[in-house]
C-alpha cells in the first residue's frame, strides 16, 4: 500500500467513525493494519505489535488473534495485570 493510500485511509477513519457512531471502523482498521500478510519475514514485529494491542484491547473485551482477526473475550480486563496476563487462545 502506498504512503498516500495509508494517509488517505487514516484521514477518513475519524470522519467515518463520527458519521456512523460505530467502533466497527476502528476494528476494521486494526484488522487491516495487522493482516499477517503484511508481516511476512517480520514475525517478531507482528508479535510485539499484537501483544501491545492485546493489552489495550483486553480492557474492551477483545483480543487479536495470530490471524489478525479481532475476537470477543470471555470478560474484559479490569486491571493492568489482568490485561497483561491474558493470552489469547487463538
Amino acid at each position: 500500500m502506498s504512503p498516500r493510500k495509508k494517509s488517505a485511509k487514516g484521514g477518513r477513519m475519524p470522519a467515518r467513525q463520527a458519521e456512523t457512531h460505530s467502533g466497527n471502523i476502528v476494528g476494521e482498521f486494526i484488522q487491516e493494519a495487522m493482516n499477517p500478510m503484511r508481516y511476512t519475514g517480520k514475525h517478531v514485529l507482528f508479535d510485539s505489535r499484537r501483544d501491545a494491542l492485546n493489552t489495550i484491547l483486553a480492557f474492551c473485551g477483545y483480543s487479536l488473534g495470530e490471524d489478525g482477526k479481532l475476537r470477543l473475550r470471555a470478560q474484559p480486563a479490569h486491571t493492568l495485570t489482568e490485561a497483561e496476563e491474558y493470552i489469547p487462545m487463538c
